[in-house]
């Protein structure tokens, strides 16, 4: 199992949002990714998913790590932020980029992986589908 490089970009807003709710929120987040572990069938041990998880505060910050190679993962913090998650995984196509979002803008693409529905439970898609 690899482990992954993960970097959030703490930047962006959207609506009321405060940064001191989005810094509360990439820590919570940061610490879970930390935490998060994976049985190793080789040698049925729980290992650590992550190989490092750290936060930039910019993107600019963000691109000296992943333009070094350090990033395999890069998560933004706003639906504010999609034009410039869109540029980077445009000139970066191997990186996995995310973007959290409150709501999904009503004029994008929604890509869901069946998977989530069987280990989540159908909850999943209904809150997708409904709201």
């Amino acid at each position: 199992m690899e482990q992954k490089r993960v970097l959030f970009v703490n930047e962006g807003s959207w609506g009321s949002v405060k940064k001191e709710e989005y810094d509360i929120l990439i820590g919570s987040l940061k610490r879970l990714l930390e935490r998060a572990t994976k049985k190793d069938y080789r040698s049925d041990e729980e290992k650590k998913r992550a190989k490092s998880v750290a936060v930039a505060a910019s993107t600019e910050e963000a691109m000296e790590e992943v333009k070094k190679n350090h990033v395999d993962v890069l998560i933004f913090n706003s639906r504010s932020m999609i034009p410039e998650a869109r540029e980077i995984k445009r000139q970066h196509r191997r990186l996995k980029v995310i973007v959290l979002t409150g709501l999904i803008p009503d004029d994008e693409v929604v890509l869901m992986d069946k998977g989530w529905i069987s280990s989540l439970g159908g909850e999943v898609l209904e809150e997708i589908v409904f709201d």
